[in-house]
């Protein structure tokens, strides 16, 4: 039996309801989910510190989704485990947001806009993804425990957004209009080079980074809708279906997509 310990935010719903649909086919491995939903933009992977061999939440909301989301575990026993996943940190919101400032010659731009070459591009994605958490966690977890650790990248937002007109949601209703405009100029091309180089200068550093596969991925920068429709995201009463017009989790086929790519073929 292998058992892997799972770590993340709201998009670990993807992965737990996909493997719930695909673990009957794997019969040798058992995955033990840690999550904790991040509030007002803020990372609730921060609140946890090493005790011995043990990763242990330092905020009560977290040790309480721990505990909802594992079955009852409060920490994480790092010799319990023969592998690990963990999921977040890496993803486009970084670079949507430097888009508001940064271009290359390759995108549209006004005078208030700052031309950047490309490299340099790469290298400020690259710098910000090394400083997340998740990528601290990981390269952690690989130093401590010597075993495979695994980091799975947020998903890339349905291309259904680009037909919404507006949401619930302040928040993502600031990216849809962001991702919109960049759609619009086919700015998104260049920045999803820039991304992808910036993932592959990340695994050259040593990081096993599992990215969605070919398929999941429309112009570099979109998941198709069909794996955002029924969406399932890690909120305050456990996993729940995500609003409609949320663009930004994925459902269980997408979690599955990415859990088989790390685990290889099944049974």
């Amino acid at each position: 039996m292998s058992r892997i310990c799972c770590i993340g935010s709201s998009h670990l719903g993807a992965l737990k309801g996909g493997w719930d649909s695909i673990s009957p086919e794997r019969p040798g491995v058992d995955i033990v989910f840690f999550g904790a939903p991040n509030y007002k933009v803020e990372e609730s992977l921060q609140f946890l510190t090493l005790e011995g061999r043990r990763i242990v939440p330092t905020a009560a909301d977290v040790t309480h989704f721990f505990e909802m989301t594992s079955g009852g575990l409060s920490h994480i026993e790092l010799d319990a485990y023969d592998a690990f996943i963990v999921m977040g940190g890496i993803g486009l919101t970084k670079p949507f947001d430097l888009y508001t400032l940064f271009r290359t010659d390759e995108q549209t731009h006004q005078p208030a806009h700052v031309l950047v070459g490309s490299d340099c591009l790469v290298e400020a994605f690259v710098g910000i993804f090394r400083s997340t958490l998740p990528y601290r966690l990981t390269t952690a977890l690989a130093q401590l425990t010597g075993r495979p650790v695994f980091l799975v990248p947020e998903p890339r937002p349905s291309e259904a957004l680009l037909a919404a007109e507006g949401t619930e949601s302040p928040h993502w209703d600031v990216y849809i209009k962001r991702i919109q405009q960049l759609h619009a100029h086919a700015d998104h091309l260049p920045l999803a080079r820039h991304y992808e180089a910036a993932m592959a200068a990340v695994q050259q550093r040593g990081v096993t980074l599992v990215d969605a596969p070919p398929d999941l991925v429309v112009d570099g920068i979109f998941t198709p809708h069909r794996f955002c429709r029924d969406s399932v995201w890690l909120q305050g009463h456990g996993y729940e279906k995500s609003p409609r017009n949320d663009f930004f989790h994925m459902n269980q086929d997408f979690g599955a997509a990415v859990l088989n790519r790390i685990l290889g073929p099944g049974a």
